[in-house]
């Protein structure tokens, strides 16, 4: 599984930002060809760190191959490329935008069935 992380900077009314990209980022990403799912995640606090924390969001966008990823986010159609222009727009409150492998482990003790 491949994934696309970013991070975003505080900003000055950061409810407001995230509501849209909730309404109005998210679904766009959704349409991207080869794209599993989409997570956006709202940092409540910083546990254990030496520096401060200078995020406020991070997104985690899905794909289940580095194929799926290159042929729905590098290689993009007009339409994609439009979606990725308006994400980069917001590029100013982005701080690090990376790529990476997930490996997901779970614990079989518990009964939770969240994921």
């Amino acid at each position: 599984m491949i994934k696309v992380i970013a991070f975003f900077n505080p900003v000055q009314d950061s409810d407001s930002f995230a509501q849209y990209f909730e309404e109005h980022m998210v679904p766009k990403f959704l349409t991207l060809p080869g794209v599993i799912k989409m997570n956006v995640t709202r940092i409540l606090d910083q546990l254990v760190a030496s520096n401060p924390n200078p995020y406020f969001m991070y997104t985690e966008i899905y794909y289940p191959s580095l194929e799926a990823y290159e042929n729905g986010f590098v290689h993009m159609n007009p339409d994609s490329q439009q979606i990725l222009q308006e994400f980069m727009d917001l590029a100013g409150h982005i701080s690090v935008l990376n790529i990476g492998t997930e490996h997901t482990y779970r614990n079989l003790q518990t009964s939770t069935a969240f994921y």
